[in-house]
């Protein structure tokens, strides 16, 4: 039996974001859904930006944030993000 991975205080926070799609993505995302790759369209949308970072991060066209590594670091480098909506076509 294999041990699940824990994740960290950086990786288990989540903000939220709107994101516009056409009906057709939405469709299809939903059908991944429904055919079980996916549990609900926000993992489908995750694993597509996780998928694509990770290609930028691969072409050095994005260089990977580390988390900060003290509670006094966080607050240090912390901002008010307020609400901010993302459009994504």
């Amino acid at each position: 039996m294999t041990k699940p991975l824990q994740k960290t205080e950086y990786e288990r926070k989540s903000v939220y974001i709107n994101v516009s799609l056409s009906p057709i993505l939405k469709s299809e995302l939903e059908q991944l859904v429904n055919q079980g790759y996916f549990s609900n369209v926000s993992d489908a949308v995750r694993y597509a930006i996780h998928d694509m970072l990770a290609k930028f991060r691969a072409e050095g066209k994005l260089k990977p944030k580390k988390p900060p590594e003290t509670a006094e670091e966080r607050v240090k480098n912390a901002t008010y993000a307020g609400s901010k909506e993302v459009e994504v076509d």
